[in-house]
């Protein structure tokens, strides 16, 4: 699937986090949900803010869902752990600044992902043709993903202790 030049390039992680307004220090989680919004969102950010590290962020791309956007807001605007960003056009910038991705395996997300290199953990899948990109994802050993979003954050969680499982 061709993608835009911007996932071919890789810009400096500190760089980009300065760039995008995000902590310099810690992981950065990405939650991508396509520009729709889809998936089970909130149970999933729920247990990561429950399991990660104090200095970890989680940063979810909402796109146009205005309704989970507000209700993520609103639930968990205290924690300074968690940003959630309306529709953006710095896809690929986001996930330079990013340490691991969170993705429904969508086609073109999931080729973006892969020409950037990032880490990625597949999310619910939406029936049909989404199911067989997660088999060949995990096959080819370019994505993890689980049935539930405590299997997601657990997968998380051994990526982030384990640099040399990310790189691979």
């Amino acid at each position: 699937i061709p993608v835009s030049e911007a996932f071919a390039e890789k810009a400096d992680k500190k760089e980009a986090r300065r760039t995008l307004g995000l902590p310099e220090e810690g992981d950065i989680l990405l939650v991508m949900t396509g520009s729709m919004g889809y998936g089970d969102t909130e149970p999933l950010v729920k247990d990561l803010l429950r399991r990660i590290p104090e200095d970890t962020h989680v940063v979810v791309m909402g796109g146009n869902n205005e309704k989970m956007k507000n209700r993520l807001r609103n639930r968990y605007g205290k924690d300074e752990r968690l940003r959630v960003i309306d529709f953006t056009k710095q896809v690929s910038l986001y996930m330079d600044a990013a340490d691991l991705l969170f993705t429904k395996p969508g086609g073109l997300s999931s080729t973006e992902a892969a020409v950037k290199g990032i880490p990625t953990i597949h999310t619910k899948p939406i029936p049909g043709w989404e199911e067989e990109n997660i088999q060949f994802f995990r096959t080819h050993g370019l994505s993890l993903s689980g049935a539930t979003p405590e299997d997601l954050v657990t997968h998380a969680l051994w990526l982030l202790g384990n640099p040399w499982a990310r790189e691979e």
